[in-house]
C-alpha cells in the first residue's frame, strides 16, 4: 500500500528529530516504489497520508507545470508535510 511506504519509509525513519519538513513529489515516489501507470493512486495516498499519521501535518501541495487544476494528478503534484 502507498501510504504505509510513505509512512514507514519516508515518515518513521524523520520521528524524534525535532520539527522536520519534508517535500514529496509524485513522479519520484512513483519511480522509487517501482510502480507502473498509479500516478493517481500515488497522488491520492499523499493528498491523504497525513490524516492517518499522527504528528504528521499538510502544509502545502502545488501542482507544477502541465498539470491539470481540475484533476491534479501527475509527476509534478509537490506536498509538504511537517513531521513532529
Amino acid at each position: 500500500e502507498i501510504r504505509a511506504w510513505i509512512i514507514n519509509v519516508l515518515f518513521s525513519p524523520l520521528r524524534g528529530k525535532g520539527l522536520v519538513e519534508i517535500r514529496l513529489r509524485a513522479g519520484v515516489l512513483h519511480n522509487a516504489m517501482g510502480l507502473d501507470a498509479r500516478m493517481p493512486m500515488v497522488c491520492a495516498a499523499m493528498r491523504d497520508v497525513h490524516r492517518h499519521t499522527q504528528g504528521v501535518t499538510l502544509i502545502r501541495e502545488e501542482l507544477g507545470p502541465n498539470i491539470n487544476p481540475n484533476i491534479g494528478n501527475g509527476a509534478n503534484v509537490w506536498v509538504t508535510y511537517r513531521i513532529d
